[in-house]
């Protein structure tokens, strides 16, 4: 499709904020993979003994989950924001999740989201490094969003 810009997975940015602004927010490093993004709502069978078929509403629908993953690195990267997320999952703290996309225009197109870090756990295997895996639980809708760089 003409005008069409795909966009680059190099240079998203994963921020975790206790406001809603980014200037306040931690930006989570050492990222590789996120996956999860969606949600669903379920379907609810409201037929009864006089339907002729099946009768059927769509339930509230449920942002679902964000699993990132990543480079474990102790002193730098990834750990300060990390450590920021396990902190907020063991105090069961609802904060924000965002990512911005690596948009070439100077809007940093991305999504927000309220969020609770549901775990983090770190694993190892032989011949690599620490890989970081992050449970992040998204509460209630996830927007689309723009701010400055």
């Amino acid at each position: 499709m003409a005008g069409m810009q795909t966009v680059e997975t190099q240079g998203t940015k994963f921020f975790w904020s206790a406001s809603s602004s980014l200037s306040t927010a931690v930006e989570i490093l050492g990222i590789k993979t996120a996956s999860g993004f969606g949600g669903t709502s379920p379907v609810i069978d409201v037929s009864d003994c006089k339907s002729t078929a099946r009768e059927k509403r769509i339930g509230l629908r449920d942002a679902g989950e964000v699993t990132l993953t990543g480079n474990y690195n102790s002193a730098t990267a990834i750990s300060p924001g990390v450590r920021a997320m396990e902190a907020d999952a063991a105090a069961r703290t609802k904060h924000k999740f965002a990512l911005k996309f690596s948009t070439v225009d100077s809007l940093g197109l991305g999504v927000k989201a309220d969020a609770y870090c549901g775990g983090v756990t770190i694993d190892m295997s032989e011949d690599d490094v620490w890989k970081a895996s992050i449970q992040i639980v998204l509460a209630g809708g996830a927007s689309h969003t723009s701010w400055a760089t």
